[in-house]
């Protein structure tokens, strides 16, 4: 990659989830939105973080894996499991993830909106 390459993330998350929860699943799209080819190691999975009025509330999710061949034309997307702690109040939350790539600027994308509501 050339530092003129920009790559976004775009996110499918549970627009709510429930108290009792300890995750919740999503999926994230890496996308390739610069003029040339992007070849790089990139993270299996972005790191997902919940946030309430821009305060950090549950951090990424720990992981153990191999990193990934990132490798995208332009204009071309890669879809990427995404995973995130859930608040214990409920409320309304901003989801936010990040995608580390090896010599180069993350992938970002966010937010996301999460409402986390009491079990019924």
């Amino acid at each position: 990659m050339d530092g003129m390459t920009l790559l976004r993330l775009m996110g499918s998350f549970p627009a709510r989830v429930e108290i009792g929860s300890s995750t919740f699943v999503g999926t994230v799209t890496v996308v390739n939105d610069g003029a040339d080819p992007v070849e790089a190691l990139a993270a299996s999975r972005p790191d997902v973080t919940v946030l309430d009025d821009g305060r950090v509330v549950i951090s990424p999710l720990a992981r153990d894996e191999v990193g990934i061949a990132l490798r995208l034309a332009p204009g071309a997307g890669r879809e990427l499991a995404a995973a995130g702690g859930v608040p214990p109040v409920p409320g309304r939350y901003e989801i936010r993830a990040v995608l580390p790539i090896v010599g180069e600027d993350p992938a970002v994308g966010g937010p996301w909106t999460l409402e986390v509501v009491r079990t019924r």
